[in-house]
Order: structure tokens, then sequence, then C-alpha cells
């Protein structure tokens, strides 16, 4: 029997098929990445275009008895659709498709309540009883919201530079990394597709100033905001707060400094929930 499932986000999207042999429940998996696929922010023929050149390819021909898709951007108003795309380039009578945010639940807190976020290009967390969810954070996007994700980081870290919130030397050292000048950031920004991914790719600069304090500072402030205005509202302070996401991952130190001062109590963090995928989940006993 084979299973297929996807943990996807703006950026990418981590594909994992796992083998289950019913009769011996031997298990195996191997694992595939691609671009994003967020049917909120693509239309139908960016995601076609993804599917046929960089998923179906890797799919062997095989058939699937199940693809569990868990997406940024899988509302439920999106399901319907991004299963119908799923269906053309995937071999299987039964797909399910869930938030990645769901998909994070399932896989870390797996029948136990707790609360669940992500931190990868955009934010989201949720309170779950090992169920479902009782309560939700709106992401908002990193517009209105998405704090500590990659898109905000990116976006308060170029406000901070070119409005001078760093010292002198760290700006020095920023904008030789940077390389590039004001007008191409507003061009991408403003005026160029997926601006959050392009805001995004502005934490490798910030990882590499992570030693400096101010930088240090930025990153705890950052964390603290998303503590603040995501999780502290759920009043369960006694319960884990697990983290997926290159975000939370990259920047555990400064995340879990964040987490102290709001006296939050953090749980697993791991950058991909795929990761979690055992042979218990599918091996009957």
């Amino acid at each position: 029997m084979n299973i297929l499932i996807a943990d996807s986000g703006s950026t990418k999207t981590e594909w994992l098929i796992a083998v289950v042999d019913e009769v011996s429940d031997a298990f195996e998996s191997r694992s595939f990445r691609t671009s994003g696929l967020n049917p909120c922010l693509m239309g139908d023929d960016e995601i076609r275009k993804i599917l046929l050149e960089e998923v179906a390819p890797r799919l062997e021909d095989l058939h699937f008895a199940r693809l569990s898709f868990y997406g940024a951007g899988c509302t439920p108003a999106q399901t319907e659709r991004m299963s119908g795309l799923l269906r053309q380039y995937v071999a299987t009578n039964d797909v399910d498709v869930a938030s990645d945010l769901y998909g994070a639940a399932r896989l870390l807190c797996r029948n136990t309540e707790g609360i669940v976020a992500i931190l990868g290009t955009g934010s989201g967390s949720g309170l779950f009883d090992g169920e479902r969810f009782v309560r939700q954070t709106p992401s908002m996007g990193f517009i209105l919201g998405d704090e500590g994700s990659g898109a905000v980081l990116g976006k308060n870290f170029l406000g901070n530079l070119y409005k001078g919130q760093f010292p002198e030397d760290v700006t020095a050292k920023a904008m030789a990394i940077l390389g590039h000048d004001l007008p191409t950031i507003i061009e991408h920004v403003y005026r160029k597709p997926c601006p959050n991914r392009y805001l995004a790719s502005y934490t490798h600069c910030i990882k590499r100033l992570e030693q400096e304090e101010s930088v240090r500072v930025f990153l705890r402030n950052n964390f603290e905001s998303f503590f603040r205005r995501n999780i502290l509202s759920y009043g369960r302070p006694e319960l884990p707060v697990h983290f997926v996401g290159s975000v939370a991952a990259v920047f555990e130190q400064p995340l879990r400094e964040a987490a102290a001062l709001c006296n939050c109590r953090i749980g697993d963090i791991v950058q991909s929930p795929l990761s979690r995928v055992d042979r218990s989940m599918f091996v009957k006993r």
C-alpha cells in the first residue's frame, strides 16, 4: 500500500511516499521537495505547472491508497478546488486536503492536547484537543499579521535597516551582505509576484548577523510579539507550544528566550512535520 503525504508552505512543499506492506507490516518511506503550492495565492495554471513538471515525474506512475495534502492557504473554501487539481496528477481515489496547521497538529500532538504553531514564510497557531482545533488565531498575512514569520522578519528587518534603527557597524555589515539598493527592494515588494517569499529570503541575512546584540534583540522582540498576539489569548500556559517551520528551527534560541519572557512552555521544534511520520501511523497492532 502506497500513501502520499504533503506538507506545503508558500515557498516549498515536502512530499513523503510511505510504502506499507500489509502482510509483513514492513514500512519504508522516501521524500522529495518541490515549489510551494498555496491555493490562496496561486491560480490554477500555476499550480498545474508545478504538479505536472515537479511532482508527477517523481511519483513513478505509482497508485496511492490515499493522498493527505496539508497546505498553507488550504482553507475550507479552497479544499475542493485543491483536491480537484491534485486528482489530475496523482493516481488515487482518496484525496484529503486540510490546512498545514492541522497536518502539524496531527503529526506533533497525535491524539493529545497541545498548541501548535507554524513559523515559516508565514505563521499560524491553533489550540488542538487531540482531534480538532477548538480555537485558532487567524494569521492574516504578512501585511496585517503573520508575526514571527520569515516574511514579517524580512519586512521589519529591512524597515529597521533603512530607517537607521541598527548601529552603524551592523548596518554596514548588512548592506555588504545584501549587495543591492532600496529601489530594487521596492520593485520586488510592490511590483513583482510573491512579495512574501521575497521578504522571507532576508532571513538568511538576519541569520548571518544573529550574533550582533541589536539583531538578537530584534529577533527576540519579533518572537515576543508572536507569543503575545497569537498564543497568550488561548489562556492555556500549562500546554506545550509545538513549532514547525524553517524560521522556528533556524532561530530556536531567540524563540525560546521570547517564550520565557511570555511564560510559555516550548514543546517540540521541528523544521518539517513529515520528519515525525513513522510506521506506527500505518501499521496496525
